[in-house]
């Protein structure tokens, strides 16, 4: 744990040298941009601050997550903040220090489209912080000087989507650590000093604390609902989101609403905001979706937040770190990076007493990914949260691994360690379920304890595969009492063989490695098997009935969207087994 701090803190100095560095050349590239300086008001030239002070990390952070475009404002010049023709400026900004209070970390995450002509600007971006910056550091604003400001810019590759964007802003601020999470509009005026401590303390009060949504009395509208939001991080923790992704534009607010009742939501009469709404909407209204959460995965949601609470009222499960359940990041993709994140948000509350393990490798993270790896999630923040919910990091390189061997199969490396007695090999993109976790508990306790391993298949492209790529778990005891040595030892033919063999892909390799674990315990391993109709010796019944709009070993990206269109449950084979 100390030595992955170290090596963070020494990777975060390196990063904010090359941030402050990219800075001065952009500072550089605008003073040379006389077309740029001369739509700046003399205001922002004069005395400009471009940087955040230092945060005291004493202070709560406080994220505040707002969706931002220019849409509707035709022309626009930098002027001073408080008569700007940018709601975000004369309205949120100038309401903003007039209400915070000192003693804060106060983190702005501001969410673009990339196709927007302003923000989609580089130079734009920055001449904004510049002008945020200069009024909340200026000696007559009234921001409290013993609180500290930042500016964070979220770009979003799709359009048009406010619900979205502000799910990214709260997302990434979660990452960074952010404790309570504010979600308001740019063009909100807040207008009761105190609010921070009051929805702090409203929070606090909760039963667990923290557990539950506050919000500001507003007028107009749909008054019943909060249509501003304010939340501990344990909101994320729970459900994996700020907002789930089926919400673009409409009703997210009343999700969030709905998904505490009863008892857990609360609008404060004390603490007001006004919707200046100057701009008009600016955005186009997607398809009218039915009220939620009724027919939109309600009842599961509703249970995540019931698990979370019960836990939360017990006395905290201590980690095994005999019980393992071994992961792999391997490049930084956000569907890797966050499913980590999910999978150990989930630990807490169906794997309890079990050590998640994430092997990551850290000279590869700044590689651009296909998926836009980074844009969203800084693998270093990543690293922290992990560490945090109390995942076992470790940062390993490719030379730890046998030539040849795929990154992706990293998580093997946990069979070979002494200390570990039973390991589950999951994937990051797949979601811990309490339909794995019955069947995983059936294996252990249910009379299959005489056999070495276990698998799963439980979709239909799994029906003619072996072992399903993280979908394994091993008893290593009993292994080592049974074959006197590592796995690893037991496998050094196929290591031996394998690299003589034409394999082209990562994917091929990762298949011949599973298919020879195979070959190996066909005969001590038991299967939770849905779909192969008993292709397969020792093929089980799952102990708990199949959900038909997921199924163990789905793939997922961002959000709880289902990566892969392979949710397919149309099999009424009479052989198929607890659909």
């Amino acid at each position: 744990m100390i030595e992955i701090r170290r090596v963070l803190k020494i990777l975060l100095v390196a990063e904010i040298y090359l941030t402050v560095s990219q800075l001065v050349l952009l500072s550089i590239q605008h003073k040379s941009d006389h077309s740029f300086l001369m739509a700046i008001d003399s205001y922002t030239r004069s005395s400009q601050i471009c940087t955040p002070k230092t945060a005291d990390h004493n202070h709560t952070a406080i994220a505040i997550g707002l969706a931002i475009t220019m849409k509707n404002l035709d022309s626009f010049q930098w002027t001073d903040p408080e008569s700007s023709a940018m709601p975000l400026l004369s309205s949120f900004l100038v309401g903003f220090c007039r209400t915070a209070s000192p003693g804060y970390d106060y983190r702005m995450y501001l969410a673009y489209d990339t196709d927007d002509e302003q923000f989609g600007s580089e130079q734009f971006r920055y001449q904004l912080s510049c002008t945020i910056y200069t009024y909340v550091h200026r000696s007559s604003s009234p921001c409290p000087k013993a609180s500290t400001y930042s500016v964070k810019y979220i770009p979003c590759e799709y359009s048009g989507k406010p619900a979205w964007a502000q799910n990214d802003a709260m997302v990434a601020a979660y990452v960074d650590g952010a404790e309570y999470f504010y979600r308001v509009n740019d063009d909100t005026l807040l207008q009761t000093a105190g609010w921070t401590e009051q929805f702090v303390l409203a929070l606090w009060y909760a039963d667990p604390p923290n557990v539950g949504v506050v919000g500001p009395r507003h007028k107009g509208g749909n008054e019943r609902i909060l249509t501003y939001d304010f939340v501990h991080r344990s909101h994320i923790e729970i459900f994996g989101f700020y907002y789930p992704r089926i919400y673009e534009t409409w009703y997210a607010d009343d999700w969030i609403t709905d998904i505490y009742q009863p008892g857990r939501t609360m609008k404060l009469p004390g603490v007001r905001i006004k919707h200046t709404n100057s701009l008009g909407r600016r955005y186009e209204l997607s398809e009218i979706i039915p009220k939620p959460p009724v027919n939109i995965r309600g009842d599961e949601m509703k249970e995540m937040l019931f698990r979370y609470v019960r836990t939360k009222s017990r006395p905290t499960v201590r980690s095994d770190p005999g019980k393992v359940i071994s992961m792999a990041i391997w490049n930084n993709g956000p569907g890797l990076l966050w499913g980590a994140i999910r999978n150990a948000q989930l630990r807490y509350v169906l794997y309890p007493g079990w050590t998640l393990r994430v092997y990551l490798f850290p000279d590869i993270m700044n590689t651009p990914t296909d998926d836009g790896g980074g844009a969203l999630l800084n693998w270093m923040n990543v690293v922290k949260t992990l560490t945090d919910l109390g995942v076992d990091v470790r940062l390993i390189n490719k030379s730890q691994l046998t030539p040849n061997m795929p990154l992706s199969t990293a998580n093997l490396l946990a069979m070979d360690d002494p200390s570990v007695s039973v390991v589950l090999f999951r994937h990051p993109e797949m979601r811990f379920s309490r339909r794995e976790i019955s069947a995983v508990g059936d294996w252990l306790d249910g009379g299959y304890g005489e056999k070495l391993a276990h698998c799963m298949r439980d979709s239909p492209g799994h029906a003619n595969v072996t072992i399903v790529p993280g979908l394994l778990a091993m008893n290593l005891t009993a292994f080592r009492i049974k074959y006197g040595k590592s796995l690893t030892s037991v496998l050094s033919g196929y290591f031996a063989r394998h690299r003589t063999m034409k394999l082209t892909t990562d994917r091929e390799r990762e298949g011949y490695i599973y298919k020879h674990i195979w070959d190996l315990l066909r005969d001590d391993i038991v299967c939770h098997d849905s779909v192969s109709f008993f292709k397969w010796n020792s093929s089980v019944a799952f102990p708990r009935k199949g959900d038909k709009l997921q199924f163990v070993g789905q793939y997922y990206s961002l959000f709880t969207l289902i990566k892969y269109d392979d949710n397919v449950w149309c099999h009424p084979h009479p052989d198929c087994i607890n659909v």
